[in-house]
């Protein structure tokens, strides 16, 4: 099975079960924002034994707009695949909310026109899914709990993951 057969039997299998919020206070996003504006790197799922993150967010702030850009690696059918998703936020609140129907999806690697179109098809189709979402940090530690949700408040599958801010892009990883 190739790896991008793999990867989308993985993500049609996400459900809509998925973890809880954790049972910490809110921090509001503006703060969030002000206290890290030295760190512009966010790293999703750090790992500090190999220095990397599962993905690497940045954003633009203009009043009460947020542009979003994240970085990942996925599965590509012999080397890992750069993907980068784009989507405009608005603060509300203590969290940020979106449109993912409207998210911008770009692919950088080795694939045919056949894959690329495949796998942005898969992943487009899975942000359709989500809708509004909306985006929530908690605090722990020297890092953060980043949660997002529908906007009932709703976690996403794999809603739940560590973040922590850096000065420099960390690797990513897998």
């Amino acid at each position: 099975m190739t790896r991008i057969a793999l990867f989308s039997v993985i993500l049609a299998g996400l459900t809509a079960c998925g973890p809880t919020l954790p049972d910490l206070e809110v921090e509001p996003i503006r703060k969030v924002l002000s206290d890290n504006s030295a760190l512009p790197y966010e790293c999703v799922n750090y790992d500090l034994r190999s220095d990397s993150c599962e993905g690497l967010v940045t954003r633009r702030v203009k009043g009460d707009r947020i542009f979003y850009e994240a970085f990942a690696l996925v599965p590509g059918p012999s080397d890992p695949i750069n993907m980068r998703l784009k989507v405009d936020f608005q603060i509300e609140d203590t969290r940020y909310c979106g449109d993912m129907r409207n998210a911008d999806l770009v692919f950088d690697g080795t694939l045919t026109p056949g894959q690329r179109s495949l796998l942005q098809e898969l992943l487009l189709a899975q942000l359709i899914s989500y809708g509004d979402v909306c985006g929530a940090y908690f605090r722990e530690g020297e890092g953060y709990i980043s949660v997002t949700t529908d906007r009932n408040g709703r976690v996403m599958p794999q809603g739940v993951e560590t973040s922590h801010f850096f000065a420099r892009p960390k690797p990513l990883r897998l």
